[in-house]
């Protein structure tokens, strides 16, 4: 059974400027996300039975046509902690009411149990048994871009990470 999400797309040329502010990249327990991987997930679903996916993919383009494209804002690149070690560095977006309405309306059609409050935000790099990052996170230089579109992925994991397959694309109004 496939493990599924959706996502709103990154512009190529921005994902390029959110990897190239941290300009040293091999760093021993840091894996950066693969410039291709880069993206903001609306809503995980997680393992889906296949016989779902043509109902869904009906469904999320009804939720599609049913939302206005919005304008995302680049806030900040974040370090993520769990139990007080990084585990995680986010380019983190403003707060944006069009993007958590789109979220809730994705968790409405296929709900998961999730009930945090969206945050937009792209995972740049995942941290293994680090205690510290070697490095303080750039300031961000901000910028924006209109989300357009809504994509729905099958991510595959591989021992050297995962690849995230597109099933389909659907446009906002």
């Amino acid at each position: 059974m496939p493990r599924l999400f959706f996502a709103i797309p990154i512009p190529i040329e921005l994902r390029q400027k959110l990897l190239s502010a941290f300009s040293q990249k091999n760093f021993p327990g840091i894996r950066f996300t693969p410039i291709e991987n880069l993206h903001i997930t609306a809503h995980f679903l997680g393992t889906t039975s296949e016989e779902k996916i043509p109902e869904m993919l009906q469904r999320a383009k009804q939720i599609s046509e049913s939302t206005s494209s919005f304008e995302l804002k680049l806030d900040s690149f974040k370090t993520i902690f769990q139990k007080k070690k990084p585990v995680m560095i986010w380019a983190q977006f403003e707060e944006n009411f069009s993007y958590e309405n789109l979220c809730l309306k994705l968790r409405e059609a296929f709900p998961t149990g999730e009930n945090r409050n969206p945050n937009p935000h792209a995972t740049l790099a995942r941290i293994k048994q680090l205690k510290q990052l070697p490095f303080e996170p750039p300031k961000a230089k901000s910028f924006s871009f209109v989300t357009d579109s809504l994509e729905l992925f099958e991510s595959l994991t591989h021992p050297e990470g995962a690849e995230y397959k597109l099933i389909e694309r659907w446009k906002l109004k």
